[in-house]
């Protein structure tokens, strides 16, 4: 094969490999594909948490809720400030039936519990360690929120902290919630 030959070839090859990558590029807000995340939605489903106060919640147990999972560590600045974005939607989402789980991956329980009592956060903080469901996931990388649909399938995954991804999580976060809680038969209705 010639010079020209082989380096037509190559440029073809190459071409081709940027091609391939452009078409299943990254993932913009709002472009979660189902069969991306099923194999992360069983494990989501299969796997408990332990909160820093010692509660154990089945993710599974969740399912008919908007669940918002951030993995975090103590380490990570991107992962404090989207924490403290989460915080904030606490209050909107008062009422309905959406929960944030902050998982900690630090490798020290301590780490995540002090840095937990210092923040002034109010959200419910969970330890999970660098061995559990962030590696089980094979997180890319922190921090990283997943929203998880009433029907236990994954909506959205944000992968980046920035704020303008964070903006519309949020808006599927309450798009979901609202949906639940609008399709939910209010107590005064009852007899």
């Amino acid at each position: 094969m010639t010079f020209e030959k082989r380096l037509r070839s190559a440029g073809t090859a190459f071409a081709a490999t940027l091609l391939a990558g452009f078409l299943a590029g990254p993932l913009l807000p709002g472009e979660a594909r189902a069969e991306d995340w099923s194999s992360w939605e069983s494990k989501l489903a299969g796997h408990e948490l332990r909160s820093l106060d010692g509660e154990t919640v089945a993710v599974s147990s969740l399912r008919g809720q908007v669940v918002v999972v951030n993995f975090w560590a103590s380490w990570c600045a991107p992962c404090k400030k989207e924490l403290r974005v989460l915080d904030g939607w606490r209050e909107d989402l008062a009422g309905t039936d959406a929960r944030i789980l902050a998982v900690s991956i630090d490798n020290d329980v301590k780490k995540a519990e002090d840095f937990a009592k210092k923040s002034g956060l109010d959200l419910a903080f969970f330890h999970d360690g660098t061995e559990g469901l962030a590696r089980s996931l094979d997180l890319p990388s922190l921090p990283c929120t997943i929203v998880v649909g009433p029907d236990g399938r994954i909506a959205e995954v944000a992968r980046d902290g920035n704020v303008d991804t964070l903006r519309h999580l949020e808006s599927t976060v309450r798009s979901l919630a609202n949906r639940r809680t609008s399709s939910t038969p209010s107590e005064e209705g009852r007899g």
